[in-house]
């Protein structure tokens, strides 16, 4: 197995940040915009886009703690030519190439910082429900039966929680990219090209944007595959993105165009964390005040969130009027993997404390046995 020995572990490849760079006086610069205080400086891809030791392991042999880092980096190698000739719709473009680039796109919309913590929050809600519920369930003798309900009653009040190790997010990461990247390979493409008189793409700390006018739920994060008029983008350079969409030509397709630019940098300026790169500080600059003045144009992510699901038999029927009361369906239908309909009860978890609340006792009940499911496994009723 590779391993990489650096401290600094690029969240965005360095060589696509020096795609972005513009001439100064100075020579090439890369500037980046803080969203916090709208302060732009100019950089090096080299010193943009890195966390101290980001993909750290602790492995049993000690000498591939760096293992995550170097997958990455072996496939940020592959993806860099591959990059430049879809860029160019150079006629040597092949299926190797498509397969670089939907790696690369999957370890992006995974692999950043905030989605990192989004993951980790997941995992903490999704663990902890899934051994309170355990517990509390538990059965055999009457000392194995008390200890579980003393130990679902600490997790309920708060007092204990599963904790992922690092070691477990990175796992699920790897896992996430092996799934998407093959669902990405097989979308349509459109590279898009600006036009002379255009302005140009800008990246972010987290480079891959996503929206869905029509998403399956009203409190759905969209999907690669969340519905037919989904759209994915990420910036390749300050000349050229590149949007995955099902509704687009396939399998790719090359398109000049000037609107396109404004409308995605307000996706990718809205999506960033902190982070805004770019070739010119005044343009930056420029995009910042116009997100404080106009900050409806300027889309931020849906996070991804748990849904505990409940038999509509046992569920408390307040669950379903907070549902309608914010504008959702009462129930949804799940469909089963044998192809079973079920009418269900749902909790969207935005929280710990939320997932806890759900699975409280309510009077003269026991604890119901509960699922987690992603939102796009479901469908509307």
């Amino acid at each position: 197995m590779p391993t990489a020995a650096g401290d600094r572990h690029h969240f965005v490849p360095e060589f696509l940040l020096r795609r972005f760079q513009g001439r100064t006086s100075a020579g090439r610069r890369l500037f980046v915009l803080d969203k916090t205080d709208g302060t732009v400086t100019p950089s090096t891809p080299k010193d943009a886009g890195w966390e101290h030791r980001l993909y750290a392991v602790d492995s049993v042999d000690g000498q591939h703690d760096g293992m995550i880092e170097a997958i990455f980096g072996l496939a940020e190698n592959y993806a860099s030519e591959s990059l430049t000739r879809l860029a160019q719709s150079d006629c040597r473009f092949t299926d190797d190439d498509r397969g670089n680039i939907a790696y690369l796109i999957a370890a992006q919309e995974q692999r950043v910082p905030g989605a990192l913590e989004e993951l980790r929050r997941n995992l903490v809600i999704a663990g902890t429900t899934h051994a309170a519920v355990e517990l509390a369930n538990s059965i055999g003798s009457a000392r194995r039966k008390r200890l579980g309900q003393q130990a679902y009653d600490s997790f309920v009040e708060g007092r204990v929680s599963m904790t992922p190790s690092p070691e477990a997010v990175l796992d699920m990461v790897l896992r996430g990219i092996e799934h998407t990247a093959g669902v990405i390979y097989r979308l349509p493409w459109t590279v898009l090209r600006t036009r002379a008189d255009a302005a140009r793409f800008i990246a972010s700390d987290r480079p891959l944007t996503m929206f869905d006018p029509t998403p399956p739920h009203k409190f759905a994060a969209p999907a690669w595959l969340s519905s037919e008029n989904v759209a994915a983008a990420l910036p390749l350079s300050k000349s050229t993105c590149l949007r995955i969409s099902p509704r687009d030509r396939g399998p790719v397709s090359w398109r000049d165009t000037s609107k396109q630019v404004e409308r995605l940098n307000r996706f990718t300026y809205g999506f960033a964390d902190r982070w805004v790169y770019g070739p010119s500080a005044s343009a930056l600059e420029a995009m910042h005040d116009q997100a404080a003045s106009l900050p409806e144009l300027f889309p931020t992510p849906i996070p991804k969130r748990m849904v505990l699901l409940e038999d509509v038999d046992t569920a408390d029927p307040g669950v379903a009027d907070r549902n309608a009361a914010r504008g959702w369906d009462r129930y949804l239908v799940v469909s089963d993997p044998d192809g079973v309909e079920r009418l269900m009860s749902y909790e969207v978890i935005d929280s710990l404390e939320d997932a806890m609340n759900a699975i409280a006792p309510r009077p003269a009940q026991s604890v119901a046995r509960v699922e987690t499911v992603s939102p796009t496994h479901v469908r509307d009723s």
